[in-house]
C-alpha cells in the first residue's frame, strides 16, 4: 500500500503526464482529496468492497481505494500504462472498457471519462450503467451522472461528479 504522501506525489506526476499527452482536454480532476471524499462516500453505502477503476492508467485511484480498504481492480487498454500499474502491485486487466463483460462483478465502479471521443463516451456510459448490477455504486467524475432513478449519495453534477447507487428493479 502506498502511503498517502507518496500517493499525492504519484497523482501529481500522473496529472502532469496527462496534461502533456496529445489530445488531452483536461478531464482529470485536479485534487486527489476530491476523489478521496467521493470514495469515502461510496465506502459508506457500498454493499461490498470490490472496486473497479475503468481506464485506470497508472492506478492512482486504485491505490487510494486500497488505502480506504477496497479490494481493487482496474481495466486499462494502453499496455504501457497497465504494465506501470502492475509494477505497483495493482490488479489490472488489459482490455477495452467498451467490450468488457465484467462490470456486474463489482460493488463500486469508478469512472473518469475514459474515452476521448464524446459520442463514444456517451454510448459507453449508457452501456456501463446497464451492465452494473442493482445495488452497486457508481463514482463518476467529469460525467453528467447516471440515468434517472439512481439514488444520489453525493450529487455534484454542477462540478461534473458524484456518487450514485443503481436501483433494484
Amino acid at each position: 500500500m502506498l502511503p498517502l504522501a507518496g500517493l499525492v506525489e504519484r497523482e501529481a506526476q500522473w496529472l502532469r503526464r496527462v496534461a502533456a499527452a496529445p489530445g488531452c482536454f483536461g478531464w482529470e480532476p485536479g485534487d486527489i482529496d476530491v476523489v478521496a471524499r467521493l470514495l469515502l462516500a461510496a465506502w459508506n453505502v457500498t454493499p461490498g468492497r470490490r472496486f473497479l477503476e475503468v481506464g485506470c492508467g497508472i492506478g492512482t485511484k486504485m491505490q487510494l481505494a486500497q488505502n480506504l480498504g477496497f479490494n481493487t481492480f482496474g481495466i486499462e487498454i494502453v499496455p504501457e500504462l497497465a504494465a506501470e500499474a502492475r509494477r505497483e502491485g495493482l490488479n489490472v486487466i488489459g482490455v477495452d472498457a467498451r467490450s468488457w463483460p465484467g462490470y456486474a462483478e463489482f460493488d463500486t465502479v469508478y469512472v473518469n471519462h475514459p474515452l476521448l471521443d464524446s459520442s463514444a463516451e456517451q454510448e459507453f456510459e449508457r452501456e456501463l450503467h446497464q451492465a452494473m448490477r442493482p445495488g452497486s455504486v457508481l463514482v463518476a467524475v467529469n460525467d453528467c451522472g447516471p440515468p434517472e432513478g439512481w439514488e444520489s449519495v453525493v450529487d455534484e453534477r454542477s462540478a461534473w461528479r458524484g456518487v450514485w447507487v443503481k436501483p433494484w428493479p
